[in-house]
């Protein structure tokens, strides 16, 4: 697996330290999509996926398009985002200016596995279609740098 390394941010501390963050982006991407995508998704739908990278990764999920029916709550249709039991996101929508879209934010999993759980009621009357994602694995480093007065 090849990556390329992204410096994510630079802490200057006041005690003599400097503190590097970097992400190292594995350069192979993974593909999941809304069943049917991109035509309309199905109604009365359960889909849940199981992602995964090596041991070792963090996994990232960056959603490329998201058209979910949207509803107070994303009520009706939805698409869950669950890392370690946790849930760090439930999105629906047609926009990033959606309140329950995620726009173009990465996801970030505390380890590397996520689940994607997508449900949808008994109606699609507007005729959305879905989602479409990528993941990759990630590694965040940190790095500190003490400056000696010399």
């Amino acid at each position: 697996m090849t990556f390329r390394l992204v410096l994510l941010y630079v802490i200057v501390n006041h005690i003599n330290t400097i503190d590097f963050y970097l992400f190292l982006f594995s350069t192979e991407n993974w593909e999941v999509s809304s069943p049917q995508y991109p035509q309309p998704y199905p109604a009365n739908l359960q889909k849940q996926w199981d992602l995964e990278v090596p041991q070792g990764y963090q996994l990232q999920l960056t959603f490329n398009h998201l058209d979910i029916e949207s509803s107070p709550d994303c009520y009706y249709d939805s698409i869950t985002v669950v890392s370690d039991k946790k849930v760090l996101g439930k999105f629906c929508g047609r926009n990033s200016t959606d309140r329950f879209h995620p726009g173009d934010k990465p996801i970030l999993a505390t380890g590397n596995r996520l689940q994607l759980v997508f449900l949808t009621d008994d109606s699609n009357h507007e005729s959305h279609l879905g989602f479409t994602a990528f993941f990759q694995a990630v590694v965040l480093i940190s790095l500190s740098l003490w400056m000696v007065e010399g």
